[in-house]
């Protein structure tokens, strides 16, 4: 299924490295980016916001993002610091591992999330 996102004038400066959209409700997509963090949409890209709240300028620098697939309130990004998990619905990101960590989009198909 393909869905369509917009993204508001002002962010479409920013560099876009993945994106992550909630399976149970599309309409929520987390955008990050390679020098602004990460931006959430609740609304299909009508509107944005910063997420960043607990994610140190460090993390900032997201390569790539994953929904757990079974509890969609859990956010993972990929960093080349390390991996970063939200698990609070949103409320702030903690450091989950240490090091370069990707997560491609063949792991993302999985019901495990590799960091």
């Amino acid at each position: 299924m393909v869905h369509s996102i917009y993204f508001p004038e002002s962010l479409r400066m920013v560099s876009g490295k993945d994106l992550a959209i909630d399976p149970k409700t599309p309409s929520t997509v987390y955008a990050g980016t390679g020098t602004s963090g990460i931006y959430r949409t609740l609304n299909g890209g009508e509107s944005w916001s910063s997420v960043n709240n607990g994610l140190a300028d460090v993390f900032f620098g997201v390569e790539s993002l994953v929904i757990d697939p079974h509890l969609t309130t859990t956010v993972y990004a990929g960093t080349p610091h390390g991996a970063v998990r939200r698990t609070n619905g949103g409320k702030s990101w903690r450091k989950v591992s240490n090091g370069y960590v990707v997560m491609t989009s063949a792991q993302k198909s999985q019901d495990l999330v590799f960091v």
